[in-house]
């Protein structure tokens, strides 16, 4: 059976969110943006606070960044009076911190980070499932022959990228007495998250290396969706927090 890296990688992914209760769902607050964030920063105090107020909201609804509901409602979720929460989406409205419409006495204000990551996670299901349809899933015409073994390159030499400590626990696990003989899939394996970790690999490369020593099909399906994840344009945070999250995430 042949499968393709679309399915392996973002497929699992995709699963996971769906699976996942949304009260389990942390709240990314990244502090640099919203201290760096002038509109943000024109509001007056009480406005900052009841916008907060309104993010914690949406978050808690079903993280698409909007909210709908009349002054009265939206004053509750807000925990303010109405006149403070009139005075807050006046100046969330002069200050282009949201975008606000009014109809049928109902108002609507949409973050514009979160809607544009609820996008993104929609476009990645609908990729996977793209994928799915498309008969990524080769059936065996010759059932009864023995498979071929997967083989892999030798190893190349290491290069001037790694650190030393890298090469040095690359090199114990060769043979040396701290470790087993490294088989060529591992080396291969070890030498693709160092490309993905780029420079993060100098600090990581002892954790890593364990965990390929005692589970290499997840450490490469760890390293598969990593790599696609950076191709993408997925990962908000850097490569070597993003594989941490996956590889907690992931099944043995």
């Amino acid at each position: 059976m042949k499968m393709s890296r679309c399915t392996v990688s973002l497929s699992r992914v995709i699963d996971l969110i769906l699976e996942m209760d949304f009260d389990d769902v942390p709240f990314n607050f990244f502090v640099r943006v919203w201290k760096g964030d002038r509109a943000v920063t024109a509001l007056s105090p009480a406005a900052r606070g009841i916008w907060f107020e309104l993010l914690c909201n949406m978050h808690e609804l079903d993280h698409r960044g909007v909210i709908t509901g009349t002054r009265e409602v939206l004053a509750r979720d807000g925990r303010c009076s109405d006149r403070q929460l009139n005075d807050a989406l006046a100046e969330i409205k002069l200050f282009n911190v949201a975008e606000i419409t009014e109809r049928n006495g109902l108002v609507t204000l949409v973050n514009r980070r979160m809607k544009k990551a609820a996008e993104s996670r929609e476009s990645g299901r609908k990729r996977v499932q793209r994928c799915r349809r498309n008969g990524n899933v080769t059936p065996d015409v010759t059932p009864d022959v023995t498979p071929l073994k997967r083989s892999f390159p030798p190893v190349p030499l290491p290069t001037k990228q790694q650190s030393d400590k890298a090469l040095s626990l690359l090199s114990l696990d060769r043979g040396g007495s701290k470790g087993g003989k490294l088989s060529e899939r591992m080396g291969r394996l070890a030498m693709e998250m160092e490309k993905v970790l780029s420079n993060q690999w100098q600090n990581d490369a002892g954790k890593w290396i364990n965990r390929l020593k005692s589970n290499p099909g997840k450490f490469e399906r760890v390293v598969n969706e990593v790599s696609s994840a950076a191709k993408e344009g997925r990962i908000r945070t850097t490569p070597a927090q993003y594989a941490h999250q996956i590889w907690s995430e992931f099944a043995s």
